[in-house]
């Protein structure tokens, strides 16, 4: 789905700012109209009103509408009622800076966003004390609890750790343990897989959709073959502790020694399988020295609906990511990782006088390993590839006087720098330069046939620029057999 200069690049800009525009300006992404305060009550137990919409019972996490005065009804069991003035505050980041971006349509976001309130965030309101008070803090036992990621590992072991936590906890605890498989990727959206996230938005979000009245988080420490896990209980309304643990886990075969805690280069370092398939939107460059000079082609339409849909497949590659995590210290990164492309293209040369009547139609499918090194920190990482590839080449050609094809199967070398975001546990933005090497000889062969003059082909390459969206298949969120779990304290 490679765009070229004209109608169809414009047209694609211009959808592509639409939908930026669209998610980037908070007045118009809906989800942003409204914002979750935390609403407490002494006693507790008062409904909660925003506009005479019902949004809950304290104490809890509750969605309000942003206003620009912003208000709660609050109604207690006996009758009593109250309503509250909430402080606000200008997002200046959210709202002043995003519109921002849009340069000369940044007024009109910054108009509509203070007209429709969504300019403004809400304080919590302070504790509400009706009658003569005196319950509060409350103190309730643990009823359901969702376990977090464990910190200090990384997140395949983490999410390892965090299984046998869950197992253990259902096995020895009487209250009700939620489905790691399901609330951990629920912890990465909203930014808290290493630690409940730091901003007030993101923490209260997570707590409001996981609906649990308390969060084990825990720190893992690696000793031998043993991980350490020290952990504690916490009330997500109060952040009180309840209960400490601390855990010895070892892995009880040898296939999880291998994977988690034998320090080899091999099982650190290499990912075997690619886990991520991008949909590529790039602008393609070839280059060909013909005659020791330089000659820039360009991508010529496809013919009918076969190669259409051929030209649509060949904006995929594959690719072996190390999955994000949310609030992290930034960190340099260095692994070897999988890539695969296929590609296909029809390939013009109108600035150069022989091949003004010749077409090219370039097939390229190619697969290796390669080294990648990058900076991985809070938003997103930026990298290098340095791939040698196994690819297979067919170029054929046609002019009014003569046509053929040429293939061959060689070892070619990709390199590629960009940076990748993870917008949710599953999708990846990136945006990224490409170059890979062409076969010399099944080029040179082509074009001396093509031109029946005998060009001097030097070095031939392929260039790309432009913007990939991913989805990354996680492969760590499943129960594996065979974990010891030792409980040494509480």
């Amino acid at each position: 789905m490679e765009f070229r200069k004209g109608s169809r690049f414009r047209g694609f800009l211009f959808l592509f700012l639409g939908a930026y525009f669209a998610t980037g300006c908070a007045s118009i992404d809906y989800a942003d109209y409204r914002q979750t305060i935390m609403v407490l009550s002494d006693p507790p137990g008062a409904e909660v009103y925003d506009c005479e919409r019902f949004i809950g019972i304290t104490p809890n996490y509750m969605r309000l509408r942003r206003s620009s005065a912003p208000s709660l009804k609050m109604v207690m069991p006996d009758g009593e009622r109250r309503d509250v003035s909430l402080k606000r505050n200008y997002r200046w980041g959210d709202s002043f800076g995003m519109n921002g971006l849009f340069l000369a349509f940044a007024p009109l976001g910054w108009a509509v966003d203070i007209l429709t309130g969504t300019a403004w965030d809400a304080d919590d309101p302070p504790l509400q004390v009706f009658g003569k008070g005196g319950v509060w803090p409350i103190v309730h036992k643990p009823s359901k609890v969702a376990v977090a990621p464990p910190q200090g590992v990384d997140v395949d072991t983490a999410d390892a750790l965090g299984l046998a936590i869950d197992e253990k906890l259902r096995a020895t605890e009487k209250f009700n343990v939620m489905d790691y498989e399901e609330t951990a990727p629920s912890f990465q959206f909203y930014r808290s897989y290493s630690g409940l996230a730091r901003d007030r938005e993101n923490r209260y979000r997570l707590l409001s959709h996981l609906k649990v009245d308390h969060v084990l988080v825990s720190t893992a420490e690696k000793r031998g073959d043993t991980f350490v896990v020290k952990g504690v209980m916490k009330d997500v309304i109060t952040t009180k502790v309840k209960a400490s643990y601390t855990w010895e886990i070892t892995p009880g075969n040898q296939s999880l020694r291998e994977r988690f805690t034998a320090k080899t280069f091999f099982n650190e370092y290499f990912h075997l399988l690619p886990n991520t398939v991008f949909l590529n939107f790039a602008n393609y460059t070839p280059t060909v020295e013909i005659n020791n000079q330089e000659s820039k082609g360009k991508e010529a339409p496809a013919h009918g609906e076969g190669e259409e849909l051929a030209k649509y497949l060949s904006s995929l590659s594959l690719a072996g990511l190390e999955r994000d995590r949310f609030n992290t210290l930034g960190h340099f990164t260095f692994n070897f990782v999988p890539t695969a492309i296929i590609s296909t293209k029809r390939i013009v040369f109108p600035k150069y006088v022989p091949f003004n009547d010749a077409e090219f139609q370039r097939w390229y499918v190619s697969g290796g390993y390669g080294i990648e090194g990058g900076y991985m920190g809070r938003f997103g990482l930026v990298y290098a590839d340095l791939i040698p590839m196994v690819t297979w080449s067919r170029v054929k050609y046609s002019t009014p006087l003569v046509e053929g094809r040429v293939s061959n199967v060689s070892i070619q070398t990709m390199i590629e720098a960009g940076y990748s975001y993870f917008f949710t546990n599953h999708l990846i933005g990136r945006i990224f330069y490409r170059r890979t090497g062409e076969d010399n000889r099944v080029w040179k062969e082509a074009m001396s046939e093509a031109s029946g003059s005998g060009e001097n082909i030097g070095s031939v390459n392929s260039g790309f620029a432009g913007i990939s969206i991913g989805y990354y298949i996680p492969t760590a969120l499943k129960r594996q057999p065979g974990w010891l779990v030792r409980k040494t304290s509480r």
